[in-house]
Order: structure tokens, then C-alpha cells, then sequence
């Protein structure tokens, strides 16, 4: 893949030129994600569809946001998917993907913005 994997148009739209706003919701993003991802896991291991479909919808804004293309229609899919309770036999390989692109924007996004 050539270029970024998220773009921040979508954010600068919303918030301005503002760095530190822009730093804080960087932040919140790098903070949540990752607990999300695995609430979303949790919640699949346990066959919980209703606790798959809740941290899909909250990802999916934070995908939007960041406008994350390739997770775009994976996160839908997953929500759907958890809502509906149907076609569950591709829950695993959508999270897992999930899983894989979001840990790696995570990774861009923490060298770009110098974040530890």
C-alpha cells in the first residue's frame, strides 16, 4: 500500500488547524482503540453478538474519523453481521483482519505523530 493508511482530512474538517484539539484526539484514538479491539475479540470468544455489535459501532465512527479505507466496509460488516446474529462463520476472519490493519495504523500514527 502507497501513502498513508488513515487520513486526518475528515478530523481537520471538524476541528480546524487547532494541534493540540488535533493531539487529543490522536491520543484518544491511540488510548481506545486497542481496548475496543479487544472488548470486540472478548465479546467474540464468548459469543456475545451484542457486545461484538457495540464496540463495532463505536470503532466505526473512530474508522470514519481516521478514514481508514480498508477497515470501511470490514467494521460494517462486522456490526452487521453481530447485530443480525447471521453469517457468524465470518466474524473471525473480519476481526482478525480488523485486528491486523488497525495494530498497524496504530504503529504509522504513533511514529508519524512521535507518540510512545
Amino acid at each position: 500500500m502507497s501513502g498513508k493508511s488513515y487520513n486526518l482530512t475528515k478530523i481537520r474538517a471538524f476541528i480546524g488547524e487547532d494541534e493540540m484539539v488535533m493531539d487529543k484526539m490522536i491520543g484518544i484514538f491511540l488510548e481506545n482503540s486497542p481496548i475496543m479491539i479487544s472488548k470486540l475479540e472478548e465479546g467474540l470468544e464468548q459469543e456475545d453478538y451484542e457486545q461484538v455489535n457495540f464496540y463495532a459501532h463505536k470503532l466505526k465512527s473512530s474508522i470514519d474519523n481516521f478514514s481508514i479505507i480498508e477497515l470501511t466496509d470490514d467494521i460494517r460488516l462486522i456490526e452487521k453481521y453481530a447485530k443480525e446474529k447471521s453469517s457468524l462463520d465470518k466474524l473471525p476472519s473480519l476481526v482478525k483482519n480488523l485486528k491486523l490493519v488497525l495494530e498497524a495504523v496504530i504503529k504509522e500514527i504513533k511514529t508519524d505523530f512521535k507518540k510512545i
